[in-house]
């Protein structure tokens, strides 16, 4: 879904970085709020829901987000606050605290709270960011604890077409490489493709920017469940 692992999307500053990188929220100038659904593949009754809200303080932007994964025998529920400040035009810092509730059939719940700490920088036309969660692998109750860490690069062709990388490690999962490249030929339409070593490899992008609204379709095939789809609409005030 829209900035979690679509390198095309990862230097985006809309309410979608508190996925990517929660950094980028801090060049966030108004109030958003951001809704996606999203299916999985060819298992029907799998879906996912998403919310995210930000809004930007005198020298502060603090964000929520809410995502909901799952079915009646499997759910995951996912709530964070973020707040990311500018060190300077160039650069940016954010904290967020994660809570994610995994409920499965037979089995009882599992809860995990954990930190997330992120960085964006940029020069020229190139742009970059860190993203780490949990990097001390702290408030765990089950016996595995959630750590990742996403490295992204963002550079500007021209003024219409742009590249970028993301690389992702997770825990006890091999790195994720993700290369893509993307166009905005005018302020009202952005498209993209990327690829990506995990397993869903290929990722079509389309955005459309209205004054104050933004409306996305995102589509990603695997090798062996097809195609999933995922739209979203972004209202800005």
């Amino acid at each position: 879904m829209f900035a979690g692992e679509n390198c095309i999307l990862a230097t985006d500053t809309n309410v979608w970085a508190v996925q990517t990188n929660p950094a980028l929220l801090a060049y966030c100038g108004q109030t958003e709020v951001g809704a996606a659904y999203s299916t999985n593949y060819l298992a029907t009754d799998m879906v996912c829901s998403r919310i995210n809200a930000c809004t930007r303080m005198k020298q502060l932007t603090t964000a929520v987000s809410a995502t909901i994964f799952g079915n009646t025998h499997f759910r995951e529920s996912c709530f964070s606050g973020s707040i990311a400040r500018k060190l300077n035009f160039y650069n940016a810092l954010a904290v967020k605290f994660t809570i994610t509730r995994q409920f499965q059939e037979e089995y009882a719940p599992k809860l995990s709270v954990y930190p997330e700490f992120a960085y964006f920088g940029e020069q020229k036309k190139l742009s970059y960011g860190i993203h780490i969660v949990n990097p001390l692998r702290l408030f765990r109750q089950s016996s595995r604890a959630i750590f990742v860490t996403k490295l992204i690069v963002n550079y500007r062709i021209n003024d219409i077409v742009y590249c970028s990388g993301m690389f992702s490690q997770k825990t006890d999962v091999a790195p994720t490489v993700s290369l893509g490249i993307g166009a905005k030929p005018s302020k009202y339409l952005q498209a993209g493709i990327s690829y990506s070593t995990h397993e869903t490899p290929v990722t079509l992008l389309l955005q459309i920017p209205l004054e104050r609204i933004q409306c996305y379709y995102e589509t990603a095939y695997n090798y062996y469940l097809g195609m999933t789809h995922s739209m979203g609409l972004l209202i800005k005030w």
